[in-house]
């Protein structure tokens, strides 16, 4: 198969929690993590020219499925306490689906318990993804083309905040 476009690009991820994140110690709760794609396209290079209108058919569709190296698919993503937080994650592996650019995800929920004597303060929490993207396609054989992918798996760490609200104090 012919290759005519190279086109460089991949997902952008980043990640923010639904509602409040702020919680009192000793309690559990459920956080609600939602996912956003602000992919990005930095380079387009022409590889083979087409000579006959076949193949000008196969590299025109070939460029509409280079577009797609923004998309994240099959995104998972655990959170984790890495950072000495005081707080225990409950949740382990979580689906957040494919995300294309422009896109968020549906909330996700992780549910998560801080210590019972958790001091007041903002704690970081990592959210570790892991997804693949497309990084190139091929076509060939129009009007019966086939299709050639390659997908390249990234991992990704992102920051969630969340407090700890200070304790009423009662006299």
């Amino acid at each position: 198969a012919d290759d005519y476009y190279d086109v460089s690009g991949e997902p952008r991820l980043s990640a923010f929690v639904i509602g409040d994140p702020e919680l009192e110690s000793g309690e559990t709760s459920t956080l609600f993590i939602r996912l956003a794609n602000d992919g990005y396209i930095e380079g387009f290079e022409n590889e083979d020219m087409p000579s006959t209108s076949n193949e000008r058919m196969d590299a025109r569709i070939e460029l509409h499925l280079e577009s797609d190296v923004t998309t994240a698919i099959n995104i998972q993503g655990t959170l984790e306490n890495n950072n000495g937080a005081p707080v225990t994650v409950i949740s382990g592996l979580k689906q957040f689906g494919f995300l294309r650019d422009g896109g968020t995800s549906m909330p996700v929920d992780f549910e998560i318990e801080f210590f019972r004597n958790a001091p007041s303060g903002t704690y970081e929490l990592s959210l570790n993804l892991t997804y693949q993207f497309q990084y190139d396609a091929k076509v060939e054989g129009y009007p019966d083309e086939g299709y050639d992918y390659w997908y390249v798996t990234r991992n990704q760490s992102l920051p969630i905040l969340i407090t700890v609200k200070p304790r009423a104090e009662f006299e």
